[in-house]
C-alpha cells in the first residue's frame, strides 16, 4: 500500500504542474500573445495526459492487489476486470432510468453468491446537449449496477424506484404498468412500485426484502431502484460515484478498504434477502 500511495502522490504532483503550465500558457496567449504560451502549452497538456495515464495504472494495480482478494473472500468463481463494464443495451433494457447519449461502464465483476450468478459494474449515464455556445450535462445515473439471475422466470414486469429520484414517481419511465402499494406504509412513502402483474409483485416484495431495501436506503448516500424481468433482477445503486475508485486528494489505506467492504456487504445483504424468497426458486 505504501508504494501505491507513493505513486499516487507523484501523479497528483504531475497533474498540478501540468494544470498550472496549461493555464499559464492560455493566459499568456490571451493577454500578451506571448510566444512562450505556444511553447509551453504542449508540455502542459502532455503532463496532464501522462498523469491521467499513471492514475489509471495505479487504480488498476490497486484493484487487482486489494479489491480482487476482497471479492474472492465473499463470492465464488470471481472474474474481475477494471477495464470492462456492462453492455449499454443490457442496462437500458431495465428501463429504470432515462437513456442518455453518453454511457460508460467499468470495474466489471462476474461471480456467484450462494449459487446466485450475477454481474455488476460501475455505470455512468449522462445526457449532453449543445445550444450555441452553451453545453448542458444532465446526470441520469452514476453508481453500481447489479444484475442477478434466478432459477424462476417471472411472468410480469416489476419496477421499484425511490420517489425522490428524478422527482415525482417516474410515471414516464413506468408507462404501461399499474401502480400498486404494499402493506408497509413506510415502504410506500419511499418507493414507487409499478408492475404488470400485481399478484406476482407481492410474491417478490416480501417483508424481508422490503425491510432490507429500507435499511440500505437509509445507510447509503444515494438512491435505489430495481426491476424484475424474466429471471433477472437489475439493481441500480445511484451513489454519484464509482465504488472502487478514490479521489485524487484521498489516500489508499484501511479507511478506503473498509468503504469497499461496506459496499460489498450492501450487495450481499440484498442477495441474502432475495435468497430467502422461495418463490424465486420454485
Amino acid at each position: 500500500m505504501q508504494e501505491i500511495n507513493k505513486q499516487h502522490t507523484k501523479t497528483l504532483i504531475l497533474m498540478i504542474i501540468g494544470f498550472a503550465i496549461t493555464i499559464f500558457s492560455f493566459l499568456s496567449l490571451m493577454i500578451t500573445n506571448n510566444m512562450l504560451g505556444i511553447i509551453l502549452i504542449l508540455p502542459g497538456i502532455g503532463l496532464l495526459w501522462y498523469a491521467d495515464k499513471l492514475k489509471k495504472n495505479i487504480s488498476t494495480m490497486y484493484k487487482k492487489e486489494y479489491v480482487l482478494p476482497m471479492l474472492q473472500e465473499v463470492f465464488t468463481n470471481v472474474y474481475f476486470t477494471p477495464e470492462e463494464g456492462l453492455d449499454q443495451d443490457t442496462v437500458y433494457e431495465s428501463s429504470l432510468f432515462p437513456k442518455g447519449n453518453r454511457y460508460s461502464s467499468n470495474d466489471l465483476v462476474i461471480a456467484e453468491y450462494k449459487g446466485i450468478p450475477f454481474r455488476m459494474s460501475d455505470v455512468h449515464i449522462q445526457n449532453v446537449t449543445h445550444n450555441g455556445k452553451t453545453t448542458t450535462t444532465v446526470e441520469y445515473f452514476q453508481g453500481k449496477w447489479i444484475i442477478a439471475k434466478f432459477p424462476k422466470s417471472i411472468n410480469g414486469y416489476l419496477k421499484v424506484r425511490e420517489k425522490e429520484f428524478l422527482g415525482g414517481d417516474g410515471t414516464g419511465l413506468f408507462s404501461g404498468l399499474e401502480k400498486i402499494e404494499t402493506e408497509s406504509v413506510e415502504f410506500n412513502k419511499k418507493f414507487s412500485i409499478r408492475t404488470s402483474d400485481e399478484l406476482e409483485a407481492f410474491y417478490i416484495l416480501t417483508p424481508t426484502f422490503m425491510e432490507t431495501l429500507l435499511e440500505i436506503e437509509a445507510q447509503i448516500d444515494g438512491t435505489i431502484g430495481f426491476s424484475f424481468l424474466n429471471n433477472e433482477i437489475h439493481i441500480g445503486l445511484y451513489t454519484h460515484k464509482d465504488d472502487f475508485d478514490i479521489g485524487m486528494l484521498d489516500e489508499y489505506g484501511d479507511y478506503i478498504l473498509q468503504q469497499h467492504q461496506n459496499e460489498i456487504d450492501t450487495i450481499t445483504r440484498l442477495f441474502d434477502s432475495l435468497y430467502q424468497n422461495q418463490y424465486l426458486y420454485e
